[in-house]
């Protein structure tokens, strides 16, 4: 499972000069494989650059691969730019199953999971993934011990 979190930064262009914008906003959104997927799809950015936008993508090497990081779109008046940019964050199977268990929702940057009333960092998060696996780990080293010990007596019984 893999966790992508997309940072949307709108400008405006500053009107007192020919080629500085000024940030009007900043939003980022967890988003689905398949949202991130129809985003930085080519026949998106090329239907996009036919409305006669600019439409430019940076890739790089991440977790999830050779994949598009940032993507920068621009009006066709060339007004407007949006900055899209992509942060990935690789999750093992069981952390995956763990992670859907307790997520909640993700807003203003921070993930809510369920029992926990304050809102958590990636970084935080990861933290508490990797104890709950800790957990997980250590309960079934404890069974399979068991099952041995009984599988030892059986074998001794007969």
């Amino acid at each position: 499972m893999t966790l992508i979190i997309e940072t949307k930064t709108k400008l405006k262009k500053n009107p007192n000069t020919k080629t500085s914008y000024l940030t009007e906003s900043v939003k980022e959104k967890l988003l689905t494989e398949r949202q991130y997927n129809l985003t930085v799809n080519k026949d998106t950015l090329k239907w996009f650059r036919t409305l006669g936008g600019s439409e430019t993508a940076q890739k790089s090497y991440t977790s999830y691969g050779y994949v598009i990081y940032k993507l920068t779109s621009t009006s066709p008046d060339k007004e407007i730019k949006n900055i899209r940019e992509y942060q990935f964050y690789s999750l093992d199977y069981k952390e995956g199953e763990i992670f859907k268990n307790l997520f909640k929702e993700f807003k203003n940057g921070l993930f809510y999971l369920k029992r926990f009333k304050k809102g958590l960092t990636i970084k935080e998060v990861q933290k508490v993934l990797s104890s709950k696996l800790e957990a997980y780990n250590e309960q079934q080293e404890k069974k399979r011990a068991e099952r041995v010990k009984l599988f030892n007596l059986n074998k001794k019984s007969s």
